[in-house]
């Protein structure tokens, strides 16, 4: 009967600790991308001894109600050092023809 407790016990205690682990993302953050070739570097900047890089890149908006195919959006993309792929992306301008239509969050 000893046993039995104790294995009962064992299993509810291991069961809820392992029922805790969540899966590893396989998705990454919303708001980052990779950094694609025709983005262009402007700046690094230091925080703290880590070393960060900005660039600059465009992105088509994808046709909605609203949009018209000329519109654009200038994006920065910020990254560790050397790295592959964005951080963080602040959208800067949007832009029709030229034009700027709308400024971003920064």
């Amino acid at each position: 009967m000893k046993r039995i407790f104790t294995l009962i016990l064992f299993t509810t205690f291991f069961t809820n600790a392992f029922s805790q682990k969540k899966p590893k993302p396989e998705l990454r953050t919303v708001g980052t991308s990779d950094i694609a070739k025709n983005d262009k570097w402007k700046e690094d900047f230091k925080i703290k001894k880590e070393k960060f890089n900005v660039y600059l890149g465009y992105q088509a908006i994808n046709s909605d109600l609203r949009q018209i195919n000329g519109d654009t959006l200038e994006v920065y993309k910020i990254t560790f050092d050397k790295r592959k792929s964005s951080e963080m992306e602040i959208t800067k301008y949007a832009t029709r023809n030229g034009k700027i239509i709308h400024k971003g969050f920064l």
